[in-house]
């Protein structure tokens, strides 16, 4: 197998990178991104029928990833720091086909709110490549809180209502700005230091979970226009 560096995460890669909410990549020019607290994640063609992710030092243990070939039912697993997954391998159910997808596809979305993944590497087959998938025709933000970020569900974000319009609408690129409990009003509410209008432009997440991660350690907010510009793309 062969790979490529890439780096994603709901957060950057500087020395406070553990308590942002946007994320470095260095593959820009082939992959699609999604950014923001609730169901990060990517999307990209590729050829062959192998694709495996390693993932990065800055991964938080036991993150649960969703995973799914082609638009096809979503597979789940926890992941770790360090760890290399094998997500797609001949054995799986529909990666032989050619039609109607194709290239196949690779779509992998950050589920658990608040939490995130570092990608150290992606790699396939030798001689086979990684393709960059066109936009979709639209894009939508969702910012909310509990009921968009999935809190209680069984997969939160990708079992949560924002997923499911998203989703539901079809040829849509989406991305959910949620925090459980936070107020519109820039004040504390239900453990969110600060609320929805100050929160959606700055990268410092400060919700309740982000404290019980890091310890309320992170450092001051950064604007959301100094981030990567794949966020800066999706989110003006």
């Amino acid at each position: 197998m062969v790979g490529v560096s890439i780096l994603i995460h709901a957060n950057t890669k500087q020395s406070n990178w553990p308590c942002r909410s946007c994320f470095e990549v260095s593959l820009v020019s082939l992959l699609t991104f999604f950014c923001f607290p609730s169901a990060p994640g990517i999307r990209f063609g590729f050829t062959g029928q192998t694709v495996a992710v390693t993932f990065g030092e800055h991964t938080i243990d036991g993150t649960l990833v969703g995973y799914r070939l082609s638009g096809l039912d979503w597979q789940f697993t926890n992941v770790t720091a360090g760890g290399t997954h094998l997500f797609i391998s001949p054995e799986v159910e529909g990666v032989e086909l050619t039609a109607p997808v194709s290239p196949s596809t690779f779509e992998m979305r950050v589920t658990n709110w608040g939490y995130g993944v570092q990608i150290d590497s992606v790699h396939v087959s030798e001689g086979e490549e990684l393709v960059k998938l066109p936009r979709q025709p639209r894009f939508i933000e969702f910012i909310g809180d509990s009921l968009s970020a999935g809190m209680y569900n069984s997969y939160e974000a990708l079992s949560g209502f924002a997923y499911g319009v998203g989703q539901g609408l079809g040829n849509t690129d989406y991305s959910i700005t949620a925090y459980p409990g936070i107020c519109v009003s820039d004040q504390d509410c239900w453990g969110n230091t600060r609320g929805q209008s100050h929160q959606w432009f700055y990268t410092t997440d400060n919700s309740w979970r982000s404290k019980e991660i890091w310890g309320g350690k992170c450092p001051n907010d950064v604007l959301v226009s100094a981030c990567h510009p794949a966020c800066e793309f999706n989110r003006f």
